[in-house]
């Protein structure tokens, strides 16, 4: 599934014996998953998949309820099961009515501006800032980063998405913005190149969250900021959505996910309350010592679903 030139193979010592990766054998390889396709071919024994991504990133693929994601959690978005680029558009944004742009279904939609203060506020945002919108997905965020900032990154790995946020970056006359694609252990920027990496609603559908975050902080410049805001897992909380939607779409919560990027070489430097954001929350990471790294990702990472 790797090269062995690969700059995210795994250069500690020794790997674990095999018999470490048994409680993950429960993890299937499905072809269908078009970010898995690659590194995962039909019929794949899944011990021997879960030891090969150690190998290769150092971290075993994160787990998610099968009964929810059929098809991959990421399929709605690259796969069959999203309709295709007229559907998807339709569906997520639909000029401002979809389910991602729309104030009277998304926490998110209607605290666009005061998302954008906690950015300015704890993550240096500025006139002069090199912004990374990670997972930009339909653009909800594209024109508020872009006038804030000196240039956006909107990295989105749907290429329908992708095609979606130039036509709506060229619609609104935004030229500051570069749309690129990502993987799901790779984003496609220079070392130390950008001052804020912004994920909104896009951690919980990480496949190798340390292994991407690790990727993030690499091109994160010294005194940059990773700004993480997710939905609270929990349904008492979750009111948009129908009950039991929380527990089947997340995989984990704030405290799983915190302690993730933590490994992944990041320090927590605040979390920011935003009083009208109800079902999210916000978390901001600067970059750990370059010199704690090391002893930092442990033993046989995994992402198996645990409690919030």
């Amino acid at each position: 599934p790797c090269s062995a030139s690969s700059p995210l193979r795994r250069s500690t010592a020794s790997p674990p014996p095999l018999w470490h990766f048994l409680p993950l054998s429960f993890w299937r390889c499905d072809a269908g998953r078009a970010s898995s396709a690659a590194r995962c071919p039909p019929g794949s024994d899944a011990l021997m998949q879960a030891y090969a991504q150690y190998l290769c990133y150092g971290e075993v693929a994160a787990t998610f309820d099968e009964e929810h994601y059929p098809r991959g959690v990421n399929d709605a978005f690259v796969g069959g099961g999203g309709g295709g680029f007229e559907a998807r558009i339709a569906l997520y944004a639909s000029h401002g009515e979809g389910r991602f742009e729309d104030p009277e279904k998304r926490d998110i939609a209607a605290n666009v501006e005061p998302v954008v203060r906690v950015l300015k506020e704890h993550a240096g945002l500025g006139a002069e800032s090199v912004v990374a919108d990670v997972g930009a997905g339909t653009g909800l965020l594209l024109a508020p980063l872009a006038k804030a900032s000196k240039l956006l990154y909107a990295l989105e790995l749907s290429p329908d998405f992708r095609r979606w946020l130039r036509q709506r970056s060229e619609a609104e006359g935004l030229e500051n913005v570069d749309v690129r694609p990502t993987t799901a252990t790779t984003v496609p920027l220079a070392a130390a190149s950008i001052d804020v990496a912004f994920l909104c609603d896009v951690y919980h559908h990480l496949e190798f969250p340390r292994t991407f975050c690790r990727a993030l902080r690499a091109a994160l410049k010294p005194e940059g900021r990773l700004v993480v805001l997710d939905f609270i897992k929990d349904e008492a909380v979750i009111k948009s959505m129908p009950a039991g939607w929380a527990t089947a779409h997340l995989r984990a919560g704030q405290d799983v996910f915190r302690q993730e990027i933590l490994d992944a070489g990041f320090l927590l430097d605040a979390e920011p309350h935003v009083e009208t954001l109800r079902e999210n929350f916000i978390m901001v990471f600067k970059k750990a010592p370059a010199e704690n790294l090391a002893a930092r990702p442990g033993t046989g990472w995994s992402s198996a679903p645990q409690g919030r």
